[in-house]
């Protein structure tokens, strides 16, 4: 099979994800919510909020979250090797990045 070939399949393969937490921020200033053991952080603004997705069959659970005072959540999960994490926000399903706003995400009508 050729490189190309096997592109191609991996393009197309659908992967279903499970859902392991969600998250809103009920405050009037940002949310820092960071993803361990990467250190990925996902800035919320007021009001919005996320699902928190593995791909199926990989361990997360259960997961350990911390509250921090000052700028939000710690989520560690508890499996011997790190999760892929993924996130579902306003419907769509985004890979998450090491620095992540929100913001940049909301869909634009028109």
């Amino acid at each position: 099979m050729s490189d190309s070939f096997i592109r191609r399949i991996f393009r197309f393969k659908k992967i279903n994800y499970t859902k392991v937490g969600s998250f809103k921020n009920h405050c009037i200033k940002d949310m820092v919510i960071i993803l361990e053991p990467q250190s990925f952080e996902i800035t919320l603004s007021a009001d919005q909020g996320f699902d928190l997705l593995v791909e199926e069959g990989e361990e997360a659970m259960p997961l350990d979250v911390v509250y921090h005072e000052e700028n939000g959540l710690q989520v560690s999960p508890t499996a011997e090797f790190p999760p892929n994490w993924r996130i579902r926000f306003e419907g769509e399903v985004l890979e998450v990045d090491y620095i992540m706003k929100l913001d940049d995400f909301i869909k634009v009508e028109g």
